[in-house]
């Protein structure tokens, strides 16, 4: 029988003195006492999967020993394990719960009598990664859903992280162009093989449900009676947003929050830079157009136009867009960080905000950063995106970091020496000067660090001044020419670690499928390499760059070096999407099929590194229909001790 496999995370601290014995096995580390053996594995990429030390602490393993109902007067088990593991006296609990509740410790019992019945579950999934009925497919059901059910489904309902949800926006606008692609209020796109229905009023607004119709209508009635005022004309999509903002704030005038639109913040506390704004002239002509449009849109029921001001600027500065449900662009009630700690899901209007990094409580803005930007980017560029839009300076711990610079680095002139040219130091006049190859910085010669040659003024302002050529992002429909020049000349002076390089060959992947060399797998590992230093660890941008060079392995029958990388990929996934998602359960589903060397073909399995379906999957659902959900705890079961 298939032996079951828990993957978690601990801290890592070599200081504390209660690290269970550890011993290494196929990458995944065997921790054992005396009377039990747990397997844990590696999550959120936050260790590498063959060099690794774990400090693990056996008072998380007590708790979930209890949450499993393991009453410590009745189990010799719990006694041995609470007199042998109890948490020690020099070890901060607070600590150690910060873990807990992100990932934690989960004995294998917990959920192996769902095992033997999980090809039940399979015949309900219609998802894409679908299996099939080979003899080797009851040992990768086993695996993918041994591992939900004791990630997501113990009987004490144990969080996985702690996230912060967000599900009452104050307004929401669907763009113009995708108006027959999702919902006017859930902001979710039609099932497959379904078309949107559509509000036989104005014939403009879609809904993907009679409920979503139905509970839109207190927003979309005036808004309805206007759009057939104004017809043929169609207002902006930003007219539209602002003025549901406009008709949700009359409404709290009269009636006020009864539906809990300001429960979060009242819009009023947000912050709109006035002043900044009117100080920039093409903001303020864009303000201009917008007032005119907003009122032939409104008519006799214009606000005031300094009233209508304030609530450009506040939207202006505090709104955010959503483009899939993996992606976001800035969230207000945070802060930003261009290293984040949390990333944003989005399932429609829904937002879910999830930690990246261990210990991190995304409910407290104190320790959850996101990024307003792309943080893929150089510091010139990110200071610049966001001195335009957000009105300040970013001073945060990597833009402030030294080692930020090499995104910037230049190739030395000496073809044999590979080292990047990234700064230099120098003394005149009794005053030390520092200079690097930013962007903006001033040229100056600097001599290579590693083998001395000098890389004069001119090759340095010349590769500043390229760098300034290119654009910050690039147009999926640029054609494939334009970049090959564009990366050819960037090849010739710019380092390969150097941002606007991986940018390029990313860009030309994406335009084209392929890099076209014949070092394809170096040229994403490099890209790779990149990404680590613009991302945090359990980015899903890194994620999908690992996913890049699984497929370039897979295609070159390297399967056993893309199998690393998979499962590097499948955990970033868990921790940045969770595991109802189809991103984490696909990879999950890749990772397995090689870590078993379950016979697919590679068509089979690099199509599992393509995503297209990204609704979450309902996993308690599909257990619910296969009568495999767990017991309800009891009152004991559900006993916590406290840490």
């Amino acid at each position: 029988m298939i032996q079951q496999r828990i993957f978690c995370e601990f801290a890592t601290d070599s200081s504390n003195s209660w690290d269970w014995p550890l011993q290494h096995r196929d990458g995944v580390v065997k921790v054992t006492n005396t009377r039990e053996k747990f397997e844990v594995g590696l999550a959120a990429g936050f260790f590498g999967p063959k060099d690794i030390e774990v400090k693990v602490n056996g008072h998380l393993l007590i708790i979930h020993l209890q949450r499993e109902g393991n009453d410590p007067r009745a189990s010799s088990m719990f006694r041995e394990v609470h007199r042998t593991y109890r948490l020690p006296e020099d070890v901060d609990p607070r600590t150690i719960s910060s873990y807990l509740s992100s990932r934690g410790a989960v004995p294998s019992g917990c959920f192996r009598q769902f095992a033997p019945r999980a090809f039940e579950i399979e015949k309900t999934m219609s998802t894409q990664y679908r299996f099939g009925g080979s003899e080797h497919e009851e040992l990768v059901r086993l695996e993918i859903f041994s591992r939900l059910l004791s990630r997501s489904l113990e009987p004490m309902g144990r969080k996985i992280a702690r996230i912060k949800i967000f599900d009452n926006p104050f307004a929401t606008q669907v763009s113009n162009p995708k108006v027959d692609l999702f919902c006017a209020q859930c902001l979710r796109g039609s099932s497959a093989g379904e078309s949107l229905l559509r509000c036989s009023g104005c014939n403009f607004a879609r809904y993907c449900s009679k409920e979503c119709q139905k509970a839109a209508w207190l927003v979309h009635k005036p808004e309805c009676r206007r759009l057939k005022a104004v017809f043929p004309n169609l207002p902006l999509t930003e007219v539209f947003f602002l003025s549901k903002i406009i008709d949700r704030l009359e409404y709290i005038k009269k009636n006020g929050d009864k539906y809990g639109w300001e429960a979060e913040r009242p819009f009023s506390s947000l912050v709109d830079h006035k002043e900044e704004i009117r100080a920039d002239a093409d903001k303020m002509e864009h303000f201009e157009k917008v007032n005119t449009k907003m009122g032939i849109f409104r008519k006799d029921e214009m606000i005031e136009k300094e009233e209508f001001f304030d609530i450009f600027c506040k939207a202006t500065i505090n709104s955010h867009s959503i483009h899939t449900n993996s992606g976001n662009e800035e969230f207000q009630k945070y802060n930003h960080s261009c290293r984040p700690t949390c990333s944003m899901v989005f399932d429609g209007y829904r937002v879910c905000l999830r930690p990246l990094v261990p210990g991190v409580d995304a409910s407290n803005i104190e320790q959850a950063f996101i990024s307003y930007i792309d943080v893929g980017r150089s510091k010139y560029i990110r200071r610049r995106d966001l001195r335009d839009r957000w009105y300040f300076e970013c001073q945060c711990s990597r833009c402030t970091d030294p080692e930020d610079d090499l995104l910037t680095s230049i190739k030395c002139v000496n073809p044999n020496c590979d080292e990047p040219i990234v700064s230099s130091n120098a003394l005149e006049d009794q005053i030390s000067h520092f200079w690097i190859t930013s962007e903006t910085d001033e040229a100056m010669n600097i001599a290579c660090p590693k083998c001395g040659t000098l890389n004069e003024e001119d090759r340095v302002k010349s590769a500043q001044e390229y760098m300034k050529t290119l654009p910050a992002s690039f147009d999926p429909q640029c054609p494939a020419d334009i970049l090959k020049d564009l990366l050819s000349k960037a090849e010739q002076i710019l380092h390969p670690s150097n941002v606007y390089v991986a940018r390029l060959r990313t860009a030309l992947f994406h335009v084209t499928g392929n890099l076209t060399m014949d070092n394809l797998s170096t040229m994403h590992k490099q890209i790779y390499d990149n990404y680590k230093m613009c991302f945090p660890k359990a980015d899903r941008h890194v994620g999908f760059q690992l996913l890049h060079i699984v497929k370039t392995l897979v295609e070159q029958d390297k399967r056993e070096e893309a199998m690393s990388y998979a499962f590097d990929a499948m955990n970033i996934f868990e921790v940045c999407f969770g595991l109802d998602h189809p991103y984490y359960l696909q990879t999950l589903a890749l990772w397995t099929y090689l870590e078993k060397h379950i016979p697919k073909t590679k068509e089979e399995l690099v199509q599992l590194t393509h995503f297209s379906d990204n609704r979450p999957v309902d996993i308690v659902t599909l257990l619910k229909r296969a009568n495999m959900l767990p017991p309800p705890p009891t009152a004991k079961q559900s006993t916590i001790p406290a840490v």
